[in-house]
């Protein structure tokens, strides 16, 4: 989702959903205003941080922010890392799917998908 988090629709989404998935970029921007949402969310809302599971995008993209920085942060374990890669963005930019097959970061990527599936379908009595 983008700033319409903050709508009355978009904190419905947030408080209807049983997980959310929260990216972190490796800048450090990303993860101090980040935090301070998830923050009012949890004091304002009731929310339960536990429903937030924080992915690490673009990593190697050269910014300060680490798994370990995010895990300090919001009390969550990094469930998964994007790394940074030109195919990744020059597919994203298009709007067309990248085949996760064709390379080794990207058969690295699948699996790691794959991965976070299976947790949440574990968690969720599904397997």
């Amino acid at each position: 989702m983008n700033s319409d988090i903050t709508s009355p629709a978009g904190l419905s989404v947030l408080l209807a959903s049983h997980r959310i998935v929260t990216p972190f970029t490796t800048a450090s921007s990303t993860l101090s205003h980040s935090k301070v949402y998830l923050d009012l969310l949890q004091e304002s809302y009731q929310m339960n941080s536990l429903k937030f599971d924080p992915i690490l995008n673009r990593a190697g993209e050269g910014g300060t922010v680490s798994e370990e920085d995010i895990e300090l942060c919001v009390r969550r374990k990094v469930i998964a890392t994007i790394p940074y890669d030109k195919d990744y963005l020059r597919s994203a930019s298009k709007g067309t799917p990248l085949v996760l097959g064709k390379y080794s970061s990207s058969r690295k990527m699948f699996r790691t998908f794959r991965g976070v599936v299976h947790q949440f379908a574990r968690e969720d009595g599904g397997i």
